[in-house]
Protein backbone atom coordinates (compact mmCIF):
# COMPACT_ATOMS: atom_id res chain seq x y z
CA UNK A 1 0.00 0.00 0.00
CA UNK A 2 1.29 3.44 -0.87
CA UNK A 3 0.90 6.64 1.15
CA UNK A 4 -1.80 7.89 -1.24
CA UNK A 5 -3.86 4.73 -0.72
CA UNK A 6 -3.48 4.95 3.05
CA UNK A 7 -4.57 8.59 3.02
CA UNK A 8 -7.68 7.70 1.01
CA UNK A 9 -8.63 5.02 3.52
CA UNK A 10 -8.02 7.33 6.48
CA UNK A 11 -10.09 10.03 4.80
CA UNK A 12 -13.03 7.70 4.26
CA UNK A 13 -12.90 6.35 7.83
CA UNK A 14 -12.54 9.70 9.59
CA UNK A 15 -14.61 11.92 7.32
CA UNK A 16 -11.68 14.33 7.03
CA UNK A 17 -10.56 15.70 3.69
CA UNK A 18 -7.60 13.85 2.17
CA UNK A 19 -5.47 17.02 2.48
CA UNK A 20 -6.14 17.15 6.23
CA UNK A 21 -5.12 13.50 6.55
CA UNK A 22 -1.95 14.27 4.59
CA UNK A 23 -1.12 17.21 6.89
CA UNK A 24 -1.60 15.00 9.96
CA UNK A 25 0.45 12.17 8.51
CA UNK A 26 3.28 14.52 7.49
CA UNK A 27 3.31 16.19 10.93
CA UNK A 28 3.29 12.78 12.63
CA UNK A 29 6.22 11.53 10.54
CA UNK A 30 8.20 14.73 11.16
CA UNK A 31 7.62 14.53 14.92
CA UNK A 32 8.65 10.87 14.84
CA UNK A 33 11.92 11.83 13.11
CA UNK A 34 12.55 14.70 15.54
CA UNK A 35 12.01 12.56 18.64
CA UNK A 36 14.14 9.70 17.34
CA UNK A 37 16.95 12.07 16.32
CA UNK A 38 17.03 13.45 19.87
CA UNK A 39 17.24 9.91 21.30
CA UNK A 40 13.67 9.68 22.58
CA UNK A 41 11.93 6.31 22.18
CA UNK A 42 8.33 6.39 20.96
CA UNK A 43 5.78 3.88 22.20
CA UNK A 44 2.26 3.85 20.76
CA UNK A 45 -0.07 1.59 22.72
CA UNK A 46 -1.54 -1.30 20.71
CA UNK A 47 0.80 -0.46 17.82
CA UNK A 48 4.47 -0.71 18.74
CA UNK A 49 7.71 0.93 19.78
CA UNK A 50 10.20 2.91 17.70
CA UNK A 51 13.74 3.36 18.98
CA UNK A 52 17.28 4.03 17.84
CA UNK A 53 19.88 1.36 18.61
CA UNK A 54 23.59 2.17 18.67
CA UNK A 55 25.85 -0.44 17.09
CA UNK A 56 29.53 -0.18 18.01
CA UNK A 57 32.32 -0.28 15.47
CA UNK A 58 33.75 -3.63 14.55
CA UNK A 59 36.56 -5.20 12.61
CA UNK A 60 35.86 -6.49 9.13
CA UNK A 61 37.63 -7.40 5.91
CA UNK A 62 37.64 -5.73 2.52
CA UNK A 63 35.81 -8.20 0.23
CA UNK A 64 38.23 -7.90 -2.70
CA UNK A 65 41.61 -7.61 -0.97
CA UNK A 66 40.92 -9.34 2.33
CA UNK A 67 42.60 -6.38 4.06
CA UNK A 68 41.36 -5.79 7.63
CA UNK A 69 39.25 -2.65 7.99
CA UNK A 70 37.37 -0.93 10.81
CA UNK A 71 33.60 -0.65 10.28
CA UNK A 72 32.45 2.58 11.97
CA UNK A 73 29.70 2.66 14.62
CA UNK A 74 26.16 3.32 13.38
CA UNK A 75 22.70 4.11 14.59
CA UNK A 76 19.78 2.02 13.36
CA UNK A 77 16.04 2.37 13.64
CA UNK A 78 14.20 -0.50 15.29
CA UNK A 79 10.47 -1.10 15.43
CA UNK A 80 8.90 -3.72 17.65
CA UNK A 81 5.24 -4.37 16.97
CA UNK A 82 2.92 -4.79 19.95
CA UNK A 83 1.32 -8.14 20.65
CA UNK A 84 -2.11 -6.73 19.77
CA UNK A 85 -0.82 -5.78 16.30
CA UNK A 86 0.43 -9.33 15.78
CA UNK A 87 -3.10 -10.58 16.48
CA UNK A 88 -4.17 -9.25 13.07
CA UNK A 89 -1.60 -11.37 11.23
CA UNK A 90 -3.06 -14.78 12.07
Amino acid sequence: MRKKDLLRRLSSKTGLHIDECDMFFTAFAEELRTCLASGTDITINNFGRFRIVEHGGKKGRHPKTGEPILIPPRRRLRFKASDSLYAYID
